[in-house]
């Protein structure tokens, strides 16, 4: 029972650590001049990982590694007719599938 109870806590420890996934810039907005940016994601082992996204007016040109496996780099492009939202990512590595959520907001009048 010991056993069981000690699996399953560091099953939850586990999941946990790679669920700590953040990306930086936190968000970006709508109609912006620079619309291709470059998104980091940090998290435990993510490097590995491929990432894809289903939200309309994003795409993905490249995916680059890093040499610390803990960083993920991604050139994306979002349209000039993109909707605000929350766009997912979805993260897979090491057999896991994460969703990374990346605000797109709208720009305020006046602003670039």
């Amino acid at each position: 029972m010991k056993r069981f109870f000690l699996i399953i806590f560091f099953g939850f420890i586990c999941a946990k650590l790679f669920a700590q996934v953040k990306v930086y810039p936190s968000n970006w907005w709508t109609g912006m001049k620079t619309n291709s940016i470059q998104l980091m994601f940090h998290g435990n082992h993510i490097g590995n990982g491929t990432i894809t996204t289903k939200y309309p007016g994003i795409v993905i040109k490249k995916s680059y590694k890093a040499e610390n496996p803990n960083y993920l780099f991604l050139d994306i492009v979002i349209s000039l007719a993109t909707k605000p939202g929350v766009a997912a990512f979805q993260l897979t590595s090491l057999g896991n599938i994460t969703n990374v959520l990346f605000p797109i907001e709208k720009r305020r009048a006046g602003r670039s």
